[in-house]
């Protein structure tokens, strides 16, 4: 039974854990630093390429960091 009880704690542990693989949003443009949580940001206003969705952890591997207006 204990045994069970670890699966099922491991199971929802690893379930949480991929919620960071969420979808964000990045603009495509040449000078884009910045992923976002939402396509209507207001950071993705001036945005000079297209807006993609993309996973939080692709963003992060191109060395984008977190949108000031849509984390803060």
């Amino acid at each position: 039974m204990k045994y069970y009880l670890f699966l099922i704690i491991l199971a929802v542990f690893m379930t949480s854990c991929s919620l960071s693989n969420s979808r964000v949003y990045i603009c495509t443009g040449p000078y884009s630093k910045a992923y976002h949580k939402t396509s209507g940001c207001m950071g993705l206003s001036r945005c000079s390429g297209d807006i993609e969705g993309v996973s939080e952890d692709e963003a992060i591997e191109e060395g984008r960091h977190k949108c000031h207006f849509c984390y803060d």
